[in-house]
């Protein structure tokens, strides 16, 4: 348990630095995108996010799921963290709610990458 509560402590990392820079953003550039679709999009990608935290989860050997490009010069994480703090950026249209979305996200994250390890340790 303690492999996977350390994964899912650097993750929550990671989306804390994605959440930071989104409300920078948000704050800074006045970005107008409608309510709905903002959310809805932010739906969408916590949906994907759930879907990388499971695969994730499952895999014993790697704490994270990577992607490989030519184009990056062999550089570039794909992640749930990733996923879930884009998506953070998008449903957080308040402060309010960015920080309840936030912390929302790190339960879920901790909650899942426990419960997946114990299941697979069994």
């Amino acid at each position: 348990m303690d492999k996977a509560f350390k994964h899912g402590v650097y993750n929550i990392v990671y989306i804390t630095i994605l959440t930071v820079i989104g409300l920078a953003v948000r704050h800074f550039y006045s970005i107008n995108i409608p309510d709905h679709v903002s959310i809805g999009i932010g739906v969408i990608l916590c949906i994907a996010g759930v879907v990388v935290l499971l695969l994730e989860s499952r895999d014993m050997k790697g704490s994270y799921f990577y992607s490989y490009a030519d184009n990056w010069n062999g550089w570039g994480l794909i992640n749930s963290g990733l996923i879930f703090g884009i998506s953070v950026f998008f449903i957080g249209t308040t402060v309010k709610m960015t920080v309840l979305y936030f912390l929302l996200l790190c339960i879920l994250n901790l909650v899942v990458r426990i419960l997946v390890y114990r299941a697979a340790v069994r």
